[in-house]
């Protein structure tokens, strides 16, 4: 049995088929199911289509009723048709050291793909195909302060993005913002802003733009101008809370706390206490043997991470209200325990207090998004690492590209000569920085992309679907301890960001089961939601090193990485090296994989690979003459999510209208619906004059039917 989109053609009964299908037995309707068929989307908003579970010969049968337009499988679920990305991005994606040129960030790409496009060099032939732009979500930089009129954040018609309003007024008075809130003299607020959600060299380039200044954080010259932490918390949740769900919100903090001190006195590791020369007096030994990481501070020797409750309350307030938090994991290169883990209560003694210094920093949440930043160097050609200034562990819950991030920057700023002119408009500023600072708004910005497809998600649905989509392609040394390893993972999650949301096909199934008694009905309500995304379209450009390897991507036999569902084109051009999918890895056309293949065994023309929903997960590529010609395609699970919801339950006790009375009554679609006031006599399953029963009192009258919203005109007794 699957799912069906039921069309009916135009002026017929809608609601009469409705009651056809649904109803327990065919009534004697010849290509009607003889059973009450489950609706699985009621399609609130067309008057004329529904999703219904069919059996494929209960769909082919219900095509000969004379009231059915068409019986299609959703074409969010059909493997043979494509719809195209409306936007391609070209430009240069390389990873590079520059600050300046027509670079773009590269976290673009490496984001929208599962794996390691990049291999062990820097460059890519791939464009940033895109669907998605944050169209209706609003993205918040709580930062340094955002230059407003640097042209990152205008949208597609040069209209800024950015909203200016006033933050005071959500304080119910507690604050009057400062007339100067609105710049950057640093440059991280607005490079972390481009990165988020700029024109070019963003995720969300249609979202809105605001930017919270934090004191503490504003650029030289710029003292006194940004809004104190508490207020800024408070400002946001009550703005976010004024809109009233109407626009969902991403909050970017790329920044976070640190205690200093100079000397140690003692520090206690999994539970032993250490108080050795070694221990006190060595900082590298301190971090090689327990992880105590000797960060310089700017007033004092050393700087570790800190926990401040009341920032980390008001994070989890936010999150409460419905805010998406996104937070850089810092740069200390520490581990992060969580709470019942093995170094969660790590402390070190020192003339500063005692630090729990294996908590992290806050602002700190387990239900945030806790980012990591990448390298741009990779480990291997498939695999990915660790910066190796990044914080890791089990507290950070996702990756992203971070390091040498190009990005805008305001046009006064800390960088100096590192910042270049702006390569679109040699008014302005760009730069290229690396930090969680910078992997943080590229989570942020495609967590915009998933509010643009699922704006009623909840905080904890836009991070289960930012984790279940992750890919796994991340060095780990598999141990939790080994701290001299600056690409340890130490225990973390190999999830790293993988934006699949610009996809050929994203859809969200509904099932509502509702149980009705009716002496005083009470109604328990289950809504089991099931999003399946189906991966965009992806082209491989193939050519040949001789007869040494194909390159693909400027790649040497480089691993490949597809999606269950995704429609892969392969432009081969290696002439004499016909280009074999196969089952198993050799030269030769033995073991030619050709479910979803057209043209396998092509060298110089096309060969288009629908991926199988039952493919195996481990497919290869091979020249059909030299051996050495050759690599891996891996094939990524399509990603479902199902969220099961219990809705509240409700009891209402309904009085009989004396005497009991039948309706029949003119629905505002056009036929009939039959409803009746008598709570005893008749079971809902009863028919009058082939109509459903509905049970109603004679006071509620009119209101909604199910199928579309339909409303009682006319009742006739």
């Amino acid at each position: 049995m699957r799912e069906y989109n039921v069309a009916l053609k135009e002026g017929v009964d809608y609601d009469g088929f409705w009651n056809d299908i649904e109803s327990d037995t065919d009534g004697g309707k010849l290509y009607i199911p003889n059973r009450k068929v489950e609706f699985t989307n009621e399609r609130p908003a067309s008057l004329r289509q529904c999703w219904y579970l069919l059996t494929d010969e209960e769909a082919e049968t219900l095509r000969n009723d004379d009231r059915v337009y068409c019986v299609e499988i959703p074409p969010e679920y059909r493997t043979d048709i494509v719809m195209m990305p409306t936007v391609t991005q070209t430009g240069d994606f390389t990873k590079t050291t520059s600050d300046s040129g027509a670079y773009i960030n590269w976290g673009l790409i490496r984001s929208s793909n599962a794996t390691n496009v990049y291999g062990t060099g820097t460059t890519t032939a791939l464009n940033y195909d895109y669907t998605l732009d944050g169209t209706g979500i609003d993205v918040v930089i709580q930062d340094s302060g955002l230059q407003v009129d640097h042209p990152e954040f205008q949208d597609g018609i040069g209209n800024s993005r950015v909203q200016q309003i006033n933050w005071g007024s959500y304080s119910g008075g507690a604050f009057t913002q400062n007339a100067n809130h609105y710049r950057d003299y640093d440059g991280h607020g607005t490079h972390c802003a481009g990165i988020a959600c700029g024109k070019t060299y963003g995720w969300a380039k249609e979202a809105r733009v605001y930017s919270q200044k934090l004191a503490g954080l504003e650029g030289s010259g710029d003292s006194g101008t940004g809004i104190s932490i508490t207020y800024a918390f408070d400002a946001i949740k009550t703005w976010h809370t004024s809109k009233a769900g109407a626009r969902p919100t991403v909050v970017n903090m790329s920044w976070g706390y640190g205690t200093g001190y100079n000397t140690v006195t003692s520090l206690n590791y999994r539970g032993t206490s250490y108080t050795d020369s070694n221990t006190t007096s060595n900082a590298s030994y301190r971090y090689t043997n327990y992880g105590l990481n000797s960060s310089a501070g700017s007033t004092t020797t050393y700087l570790a991470n800190v926990r401040i409750g009341s920032v980390d309350t008001d994070i989890e307030e936010l999150i409460a209200a419905g805010v998406i938090v996104c937070i850089a994991a810092g740069n200390r290169a520490t581990k992060i325990d969580v709470s019942g883990g093995t170094d969660y209560n790590n402390f070190v003694v020192t003339d500063g207090g005692t630090i729990y210094y294996q908590r992290g920093s806050s602002p700190y949440s387990d239900n945030a998004l806790m980012v990591g930043s990448m390298d741009s160097t990779t480990y291997d050609a498939t695999n990915d690492q660790r910066a190796t200034y990044s914080e890791t562990g089990p507290g950070v819950s996702i990756w992203a590209p971070g390091t040498n991030i190009m990005s805008a920057t305001s046009t006064t700023n800390k960088w100096g000569g590192g910042s270049q002119n702006y390569y679109f408009n040699a008014s302005y500023k760009q730069t290229n920085i690396s930090g969680t600072s910078m992997a943080t708004p590229q989570v942020a910005g495609v967590a915009a992309l998933v509010l643009q497809l699922n704006p009623t998600y909840t905080p904890a649905q836009v991070k289960s679907s930012l984790l279940s989509t992750a890919g796994s392609v991340i060095y780990t040394t598999g141990l939790t301890n080994d701290y001299s390893n600056t690409r340890s993972l130490l225990g973390s999650s190999q999830k790293v960001l993988y934006s699949n949301y610009n996809l050929a096909t994203t859809t969200t199934t509904t099932t509502t089961t509702t149980t009705t008694t009716t002496a005083a009905p009470t109604t328990t309500t289950t809504t089991t939601t099931t999003t399946t995304t189906t991966a965009a379209p992806n082209t491989f450009n193939v050519t040949n090193a001789g007869s040494s390897n194909y390159v693909i991507g400027g790649n040497s036999n480089p691993t490949l990485s597809v999606t269950e569902g995704q429609t892969c084109t392969f432009n081969i051009n290696a002439a004499g090296h016909p280009f074999w999918i196969k089952t198993i890895a050799g030269f030769g056309v033995t073991n030619a994989y050709n479910s979803g293949v057209t043209n396998n065994g092509e060298d110089n023309g096309t060969i288009t690979f629908v991926v199988p929903y039952d493919a195996p997960s481990t497919l290869y590529y091979n020249c059909e003459y030299h051996s050495s010609m050759g690599g891996t395609i891996n094939v990524t699970n399509v990603p479902t999510t199902t969220t099961t919801t219990a809705a509240p339950t409700t009891t209402t006790t309904t009085t009989e209208a004396p005497p009991c009375v039948q309706y029949r009554c003119l629905s505002s679609k056009g036929g009939y619906i039959f409803w009746t006031d008598c709570t005893t006599g008749l079971q809902s399953s009863t028919s009058i004059n082939g109509g459903k029963v509905k049970f109603i009192s004679s006071t509620t009258y009119p209101i909604p039917e199910k199928g579309s919203n339909t409303k009682i005109t006319k009742i006739t007794t």
